[in-house]
């Protein structure tokens, strides 16, 4: 690799590497942090960017979940139809959307972050309407599908919403509101160039 070749491969891994400027404007937290912050008085939730590897999906947790279209709100079933607790009215024509608790992990620390429908999509780039469709009795809903291990060892930058949930009750799983997918491949190896492209760095 020729110096221009890799200081053009730094470039574009760096744009890679960028958060979504939604994400730039967030404060960066470490898992250690995140798990220490107390909201501030009269605060009901903040929010930060945290980097970090997914490292596991919580089993026993669920995948998704049935909601209602107006508010993406859970409904819950009564009698034969569904009913929206916040739009108090039954829901004829509910929806399912992802929502995945997720084990996360860079070096402070561990916590579980919750991903909802367009964030697990966007990692999967699966609907979750086609999953759905194609569960049989052999592969129940109550299984993690194969397909969303894929999330399994994405880095990523993750915008995420501390409430009082959090700090006041104890829970972790933190919504993440946002995400933006790294390429660790493609970081690993302009981190560590080898070759004619190392001897040519080390010459300037």
């Amino acid at each position: 690799m020729s110096l221009l070749s890799y200081v053009a491969s730094s470039l574009k891994i760096l744009l890679i590497m960028l958060p979504s400027p939604a994400l730039m404007q967030q404060r960066r937290l470490t898992i250690q942090e995140i798990l220490a912050y107390q909201l501030p008085p009269g605060e009901k939730l903040a929010r930060c960017l945290c980097h970090a590897e997914i490292i596991a999906i919580m089993d026993g947790e669920g995948w998704y979940y049935t909601c209602c279209p107006n508010c993406a709100r859970k409904v819950r079933l009564l009698g034969q139809d569904y009913y929206c607790g916040t739009c108090a009215e039954n829901v004829p024509d509910s929806k399912q959307r992802y929502k995945l608790i997720v084990r996360i992990l860079e070096i402070s620390g561990t916590t579980t972050f919750t991903l909802f429908n367009k964030e697990v999509e966007r990692l999967v780039v699966v609907p979750v309407e086609n999953i759905l469709a194609e569960l049989t009795q052999d592969n129940p809903t109550t299984e993690i599908p194969a397909v969303l291990n894929n999330v399994i060892g994405k880095t990523c930058g993750f915008d995420v919403k501390i409430s009082s949930y959090n700090t006041n009750l104890g829970y972790e799983e933190y919504t993440v509101v946002k995400l933006s997918e790294y390429d660790p491949v493609e970081v690993e190896a302009v981190a560590e160039p080898s070759g004619a492209g190392a001897e040519a760095q080390n010459t300037t």
